[in-house]
């Protein structure tokens, strides 16, 4: 199936200084804008500096894509968790696009959603997969917390 876009909205997204390092936003701009490049379509790259794990609400700008998009657009991100890392969220965003008739399109699995049913699985359990990431993450961060707490090791 071949799909045609007539506009791409770019989305970048960072969290903390270690995202800032790895996954700048000036790189994700940078991939965004060559694959619109390639397709000679029109790109607006819109970005949010905030947690992956926070309320979706706090992402203005992807809100604003979200409430901007229209039918044979195309929100495009650089690898999944930038645009989520729950899978709840991603399934909702997912249920948008295919009620509204817009794709999303990921340039690291090279994946474009609601597509076919083999793209909606894959990208599903690659969204559970963040979801568990972003939970392990959390869980590490957690105890080490309660490790240094226990053993006098924060500075005051």
């Amino acid at each position: 199936m071949t799909t045609t876009f007539t506009k791409i909205y770019g989305y970048a997204r960072i969290s903390t200084n270690i995202t800032k390092q790895i996954f700048s936003l000036d790189n994700q701009r940078d991939k965004i804008l060559e694959y619109a490049n390639q397709l000679h379509i029109p790109c607006e790259i819109y970005s949010d500096e905030v947690s992956g794990g926070k309320d979706f609400n706090e992402r203005k700008n992807l809100n604003y894509i979200l409430q901007q998009i229209k039918c044979n657009e195309c929100i495009v991100i650089t690898t999944l968790d930038r645009l989520s890392r729950n899978l709840k969220h991603l399934l909702n965003i997912i249920d948008l696009a295919k009620s509204r008739n817009f794709f999303i399109h990921c340039i690291s699995l090279n994946i474009t959603v609601p597509k076919d049913l083999v793209s909606n699985f894959i990208i599903q359990i690659i969204g559970q997969i963040a979801e568990l990431e972003r939970e392990m993450i959390s869980a590490r961060v957690k105890a080490s917390h309660e490790y240094r707490k226990q053993n006098g090791l924060y500075k005051k």
